[in-house]
């Protein structure tokens, strides 16, 4: 029985390794544009993700987050119409990501809280978003988006800079960072400084709660989504957005994360304790 034990132990605690290492379980919430959020969701599965693809955004209430990792918002498409997203889903990724939960959002999002045309959508969600201005690019492709933080993580796999293409005019805005969030990409398309880290940037995150939120400054349209190296910002977006550390509750005892020498040990004890349940089952 302790052998059996041990080796319980030992399996439970890689298969849990192993889980981890495949990727997020992430609710894609798009618009009325189903082949761009098809190729989105396409891009992450690709990237060890498990996607659901939820109802567009105008229907979303926030139901079921408490399932996922991350939510990646992606709302092309229908917002030219007018339409808001319902306020209890707002309010509800924002009590997501309050709790530990990872948000990215694309630049389909800035232009709903303050678009061209003096939209202003998504008012409840704002709050946990970390841009506060932004300007909307009148610039043709490229666009070329220079890292300007060193993140082990947003950087990963990715050249200095990032060459794109995007289908057309109107395919990017700037944010100001809201103090307190990293800019961890500025845009070309843009000379002048705005915000607390002096950039108009990119690609902004920060933590927010317990949790994290990534916004893209780029449209995400179907040219970019063929781009292997935007592909990967995407990913990495995703793997930045849900690598915060949950806040323990007063008094609670936080339960360490197994160390990489302590997945090696269960893997050596596992290892032993199957070779001589082998080897007695041949010598019986």
């Amino acid at each position: 029985m302790p052998g059996f034990t041990t080796r319980s132990l030992a399996l439970t605690i890689l298969f849990l390794t192993a889980s981890n290492a495949f990727g997020s379980k992430i609710l894609l919430i798009g618009g009325d544009d189903a082949s761009n959020t098809s190729m989105m969701a396409s891009v992450l599965e690709a990237q060890g993700n498990t996607v659901t693809t939820a109802p567009a955004y105008t229907a979303f209430t926030g139901s079921g987050l408490s399932a996922y990792n991350a939510v990646f918002l992606l709302p092309n498409g229908s917002y030219y119409n007018g339409v808001d997203m319902p306020d209890s889903g707002q309010q509800a990724l924002v009590d997501y990501v309050k709790n530990g939960g990872g948000l990215v959002t694309s630049e389909a999002v800035g232009d709903m809280i303050q678009g061209p045309g003096g939209v202003h959508m998504l008012q409840k969600l704002a709050q946990a978003l970390p841009f506060t201005g932004l300007f909307h690019n009148t610039a043709n492709s490229p666009v070329i988006l220079g890292q300007i933080t060193n993140d082990p993580i947003m950087n990963d796999q990715l050249p200095s800079q990032l060459v794109l293409h995007p289908q057309g005019y109107n395919t990017e805005i700037g944010y100001t960072p809201k103090w307190g969030a990293t800019a961890f990409f500025d845009t070309n398309q843009w000379t002048a400084t705005f915000g607390g880290y002096g950039v108009m940037a990119g690609v902004v995150g920060w933590n927010f709660g317990s949790g994290r939120v990534l916004s893209l400054s780029m449209f995400s349209d179907s040219a970019l989504l063929a781009d292997p190296n935007y592909d990967r910002l995407v990913g990495n977006s995703v793997r930045w957005a849900t690598s915060a550390k949950a806040v323990p509750d007063p008094g609670s005892t936080p339960v360490p994360e197994p160390s990489s020498l302590l997945v090696l040990g269960a893997a050596g004890i596992a290892f032993a304790a199957v070779s001589r349940s082998r080897r007695r089952s041949c010598e019986g």
